[in-house]
């Protein structure tokens, strides 16, 4: 169902898992209407998670949140496969070595931990992927890197298994991209986040008295958000001013044709309950 803005269903659920990027805001400025609704949400009592496959930290996500104006009052909770990846590491990982590809913005992963950074690759126990290394990474720029993976057989960690990301206007790589590249050659990887099951069992714990039939996803990937929430038995809204948007062929904010919504479905063979051109009431 092609909806023009929450209002309409919004007293149908009690919890809200949204997403981030695409959906609140482009990395670097929110989208037109996403904090009324948020505050409108707040003003209604429904329970918010902002549910983010951002390789960084909780604390990371606030921080960034506020200084965009996504200030605390406006939900219930932030979780992001950054701070599940953190967990995971920090249970499984102890003494271990890692060859990091990413950037320092995503430190906060390992900071603290009994891991062992290495820019040997010779002396790695596995990779930690969390982004790309520079803005305009090329898909096969490292496979020199994942061959000698390959031949260590060393296992891949994917902190972000987003593929892409709408990003100030346009299409950036993420590190799902590269996790699955490192697939595609032969290697073992674990992507954690959406649309993967341990993540939404975080998510859902800041909720605990709201049942998923009352809770409602909303994303701009279908392959993640929506899939995801499908899996746990939660509606889904796709948003379409984000990562979908060239294949549908609409302008920010608008609904695109319901037969261009109804073929990108198929496409991916998931489709959502309803579809919204941006996060707006």
């Amino acid at each position: 169902m092609l909806l023009t803005g929450l209002g309409s269903i919004m007293d149908e659920y009690d919890g809200y898992l949204i997403d981030l990027w695409g959906v609140v805001h482009d990395g670097a400025h929110v989208y037109p209407g996403a904090l009324e609704t948020l505050k409108a949400l707040q003003d209604h009592n429904k329970k918010v998670v902002l549910l983010s496959n951002g390789p960084r930290r909780v604390h990371v996500a606030h921080d960034r949140l506020a200084k965009l104006g996504v200030t605390s009052d406006l939900y219930t909770a932030v979780h992001t496969s950054g701070e599940q990846t953190y967990h995971l590491l920090a249970q499984q990982a102890k003494g271990q070595s890692f060859f990091h590809i990413g950037t320092e913005r995503d430190d906060s992963l390992f900071e603290g931990l009994n891991l062992i950074k290495t820019d040997n690759i010779q002396k790695a126990d596995f990779i930690l992927c969390t982004d790309t290394l520079v803005w305009d990474q090329a898909v096969h720029d490292l496979d020199p890197v994942f061959t000698q993976a390959l031949a260590l057989k060393l296992p891949l960690i994917c902190a972000n298994p987003d593929r892409v990301v709408f990003y100030q206007g346009g299409l950036k790589w993420c590190a799902g991209t590269l996790a699955h590249r490192y697939q595609e050659m032969g290697g073992n990887i674990t992507l954690i986040g959406k649309p993967h099951p341990e993540v939404y069992a975080t998510a859902l714990s800041h909720m605990p008295n709201v049942s998923t039939k009352r809770i409602l996803a909303i994303g701009d990937s279908l392959r993640t958000d929506i899939q995801g929430a499908l899996t746990q038995g939660i509606d889904g809204v796709l948003i379409t001013g984000g990562i979908h948007m060239p294949d549908l062929g609409n302008a920010w904010g608008e609904l695109p044709d319901a037969a261009a919504v109804k073929k990108v479905c198929a496409q991916y063979n998931i489709t959502p309950r309803y579809v919204m051109g941006s996060l707006v009431l």
